[in-house]
């Protein structure tokens, strides 16, 4: 496979949504240590063009570091991942990710907002290295993302310290919008939220896949919202993929660790109340 992210696969890779025989996403083998623990002990993993895949796991087992990997902030130590067919994991240098980290968009753990910043520069700082925007357009543009997450503009001046936590989320998520990504990556959207608004985060993720038809990546121990966004479930055990499939088939797997999982979500995940799938 190509491992230049110029020219070759790159060119028109994001374009539609791809064949379906095509993987969008493919970790093979993929290892990864932190000086002598084991984190990720061979993940083979696949994610079709336009698919929402969710990786369920406890805290701990390496779901965080596995999507860090799919935008170069973690590199496997062994295995290969790839991208539109292009070998990302070969990349040697930092400016090789630059076109493609153009396409993901990454929400973050916690939202990982700017505290000095207030709402609305935060939506428009992935433009700010463009430059080919006017102001006007600028604001146009958070303005748009706002509404997608459904803020309006009573929100533009205040700072994160200044809003609840599920506003917080919804501004973080606007601003992974903001340069319509081809490919989302979700790491724990409902982490630290109450049932209520996790639920609200759910719906609003559902919503903005239907109308942006993206790649997903969801990594999440909340087994409510995996039910509500998911097309397929990978369980992730102990630094490997122990299981993959709709939730509906895993919530009745004969598999030994993914009775374990379930057994130990009460079915539920993080959230409280009745997991339908």
């Amino acid at each position: 496979m190509d491992s230049s992210p110029r020219g070759g696969p790159w060119k028109g890779l994001f374009r539609g949504r791809g064949k379906a025989s095509s993987p969008m996403i493919v970790f093979r083998g993929v290892r990864k240590s932190f000086g002598s623990i084991p984190v990720l002990r061979g993940v083979d993993l696949e994610v079709s063009p336009g698919e929402t895949l969710t990786v369920l796991g406890r805290s701990g087992t390496g779901k965080s570091v596995l999507v860090s990997m799919l935008v170069g902030l973690e590199r496997p130590d062994e295995g290969s991942i790839c991208i539109g067919g292009v070998e990302v994991s070969r990349f040697k240098r930092e400016e090789d990710w630059y076109p493609l980290r153009m396409k993901i968009g990454f929400l973050f753990q916690g939202s990982a907002l700017y505290d000095s910043m207030t709402v609305l520069e935060n939506v428009a700082f992935p433009l700010i290295h463009r430059g080919d925007l006017s102001r006007e357009d600028v604001l146009s543009l958070v303005r748009r993302r706002l509404r997608q997450v459904e803020l309006d503009e009573s929100v533009e001046e205040k700072y994160p310290s200044e809003l609840s936590g599920g506003m917080q989320r919804r501004v973080a998520l606007a601003r992974t919008l903001m340069l319509s990504p081809k490919i989302l990556i979700y790491d724990e959207p409902t982490a630290g939220l109450d049932p209520i608004t996790s639920d609200g985060i759910g719906q609003l993720i559902r919503h903005i896949q239907r109308r942006s038809r993206a790649t997903s990546v969801v990594v999440t121990h909340d087994v409510r919202l995996a039910a509500r966004v998911s097309n397929r479930v990978a369980v992730l055990e102990e630094g490997r993929v122990i299981q993959v499939g709709p939730l509906a088939e895993l919530v009745r797997s004969d598999h030994a660790g993914v009775r374990a999982f379930f057994r130990r979500s009460g079915g539920r995940g993080e959230t409280r109340g009745p997991l339908r799938v």
